[in-house]
């Protein structure tokens, strides 16, 4: 299961990351980007929500199966016999959650693309 947890983070994260840079590089198309000032901005934003996203994606793909490891590690004790229940039911939740969450940034990759492939900004 850590396995499949940390494969399903970084893919989510990956795909959130190449979102963000998407979206700044349709800003930069030639001719085809409005330069106004909102426009900018809504696009900024959405770039930096979609990389903090994937910095958080990342750090949850790092440390979740870290925790798990430490619990394991110590499994004769019983405080960490319970520390590893409850892990176990907060990475399949995680998990749970990462595999919601991947087809939705899939969703937004797919259409960032297909914006820039009809030659055109994200916003504009």
């Amino acid at each position: 299961m850590i396995q499949l947890l940390r494969f399903t983070y970084f893919t989510a994260a990956a795909l959130s990351l190449s979102a963000a840079c998407m979206v700044t590089v349709s800003m930069l198309m030639p001719e085809r980007a409005p330069h106004f000032a909102p426009f900018w901005v809504i696009t900024i934003g959405l770039a930096l929500f979609l990389a903090m996203l994937g910095i958080l994606l990342l750090g949850i793909a790092h440390h979740l199966p870290a925790i798990g490891g430490l619990a394991r590690s110590r499994a004769g004790d019983a405080v960490a016999t319970e520390i590893a229940i409850h892990w176990r039911r907060l990475a399949v939740h995680m998990l749970v959650a990462g595999l919601l969450l991947v087809p939705v940034l899939l969703l937004i990759a797919w259409a960032v693309l297909a914006r820039m492939d009809e030659g055109f900004a994200l916003f504009g």
